[in-house]
């Protein structure tokens, strides 16, 4: 949730606010006035370790939070002259209004020395506003109707490499929410959906996924496969009960003189009665991003999409993307009436060129005049 509210809030974003990272003590910050470095000041080496920081503050303003001001930062670090090694990724994000409303998030992913092991995880709270546009494929011009989320959560998740490429998962994720501001008679008052009234769950993960790509964070060849069931039971202690099945292909080739052709196909399936923050949605920055973050929300989703990534000049690139897709009560219940598309442009910023991380701005539109900006670190898949 909090990846997903950030990453809209990032649309208000300043322009400006995109910097090249340098070489800082973590608690420095380029504010995007002073000169680019040149790119042997980007990163620094210490004990055979090569780290790299990133910061980009925010600024944005809205009826609903007022003024508010924040701050995403990531770090990096990897063997010294160790290309193979998945670099470990540590992101922090802080938001504040100056209406009271707060969103934290730490994220890590660590890899060990020649990705024998991984042991990523998420530490989030949330006090802010979220959209609710009611259950299934309805209108995409349909007005959200607002309620106020606070929320903690926990996520984590180790991988263990089996044989090269193929790795074993196994997470446990938990949450505690309220709601507020519920209207009565409203759409999510009348949603009879899970979790309306506020609650936890207690849940664990299971997956195996064959990993071929080259760079993770932006890959040029290879591809990515991906099996994995989520369940939450009132046996161990959860306030709901359902599971969730993830089907996640990704693949990369390279074409036209340095560019990359990237396609991706995703389905999820709930079977129970899973919280309606947790059902399978699209919309946001990382599936359809015409739309705003869970734009829709049913039983089954379902979408593909495709980008071609091309560089322009110095750390520079652009990037082209098209996406359809859709949500329904049943996988046999889609209607390709119902399904939605996305286009949209973006640019790219390397910041650690070596490691295929980026910054990326992308602007996207969709059926009923919708349209989205996001800002963020990484690519969308």
């Amino acid at each position: 949730m909090g990846r997903s509210v950030r990453a809209g809030l990032r649309a208000l974003a300043l322009a400006a606010a995109v910097s090249a990272p340098r070489a800082l003590p973590v608690a420095a910050q380029h504010d995007g006035r002073a000169p680019v470095p040149s790119p042997d000041t980007m990163r620094v080496m210490r004990m055979g370790v090569e780290r790299s920081l990133a910061v980009v503050p925010l600024v944005f303003s809205s009826p609903v939070t007022g003024v508010g001001f924040g701050l995403d930062l990531l770090g990096l670090s990897a063997p010294r002259g160790d290309s193979t090694t998945r670099p470990t990724r540590m992101q922090l994000a802080l938001i504040y209004t100056t209406r009271s409303q707060a969103i934290a998030d730490i994220q890590f992913d660590i890899w060990t020395r020649g990705n024998r092991w991984n042991l990523s995880g998420q530490v989030e709270g949330n006090l802010y506003p979220q959209p609710f546009f009611g259950i299934g494929p309805n209108d995409p011009a349909l007005v959200g109707e607002e309620f106020d989320l606070h929320m903690a959560g926990a996520l984590l998740r180790g991988q263990r490499e089996l044989r090269e490429g193929l790795f074993l998962t196994m997470g446990t994720r938990l949450r505690a929410w309220n709601v507020d501001s519920l209207l009565p008679g409203g759409l999510l008052a009348t949603s009879g959906v899970a979790g309306v009234a506020g609650g936890h769950f207690v849940g664990f993960e299971a997956g195996l996924a064959r990993d071929t790509r080259d760079l993770p964070l932006n890959a040029r060849t290879g591809s990515l496969l991906a099996a994995s069931l989520f369940a939450s039971s009132r046996a161990w202690g959860s306030g709901f009960s359902w599971a969730t099945l993830t089907l996640d292909g990704r693949w990369y080739a390279p074409v036209l003189r340095g560019r990359t052709l990237a396609v991706q196909v995703q389905a999820q399936h709930a079977i129970g009665d899973p919280v309606f923050e947790f059902m399978p949605n699209l919309g946001g920055p990382f599936d359809l991003r015409a739309y705003v973050n869970n734009r829709w929300r049913d039983k089954a989703m379902a979408f593909a999409q495709a980008e071609l990534r091309t560089p322009v000049w110095w750390r520079f690139g652009a990037v082209g993307f098209a996406g359809v897709g859709g949500v329904a009560r049943s996988f046999g219940a889609f209607r390709a009436a119902e399904l939605r598309p996305s286009v949209g442009l973006g640019l790219r910023f390397a910041i650690v060129p070596a490691r295929g991380a980026n910054v990326r701005a992308d602007f996207a539109v969709g059926a009923g005049g919708q349209r989205a900006f996001y800002l963020n670190f990484g690519e969308a898949f």
